[in-house]
């Protein structure tokens, strides 16, 4: 069976909060294309900081639009291991981590089959990259470092 897809209201609003992370591509690929990929499908921000994953069929949908074709299956989701029960210190950027949070904010408001995905898991470790997902979206942010 066939993942539900976002209701068009719900769909132009997660399109918004992505186009503020993302750089629309003019040579993406087609649905068909994003579809047959097997593997969670990730696009990184034009400065490198924040990965953006589609972990199903209709987030596939809407994040194609910002990945190039011919990177199509090029880019692979980072495997992180977190430590469990360790005192976690790092740095993030406010201005990334906003736009990250707005994302989740918009899934959280939505009104059609996903009216009830109203949280995320974040996971975070000593100068490690920041995960934030729920069932369809991840984001991974690489965290600060110090320049002397």
């Amino acid at each position: 069976m066939e993942e539900n897809k976002y209701i068009v209201e719900d769909e132009c609003k997660l399109l918004t909060a992505l186009g503020k992370i993302l750089k629309e591509e003019p040579n993406c690929p087609s649905e068909e294309e994003i579809l047959a990929q097997e593997d969670d499908i990730m696009v990184l921000d034009p400065a490198n900081v924040m990965g953006v994953i589609a972990k199903t069929n209709r987030a596939r949908r809407l994040l194609r639009r910002f990945m190039d074709k011919d990177r199509l299956g090029t880019q692979k989701v980072p495997e992180l291991r977190y430590d469990d029960l360790v005192t976690s210190k790092s740095k993030f950027s406010t201005d990334y981590m906003v736009h990250a949070v707005n994302l989740f904010k918009v899934v959280n408001a939505l009104k059609g089959i996903d009216a009830d995905e109203s949280c995320f898991v974040m996971r975070v470790g000593n100068d490690y990259p920041l995960t934030m997902s729920n069932k369809d979206w991840a984001i991974i942010l690489a965290p600060r470092v110090d320049t002397d």
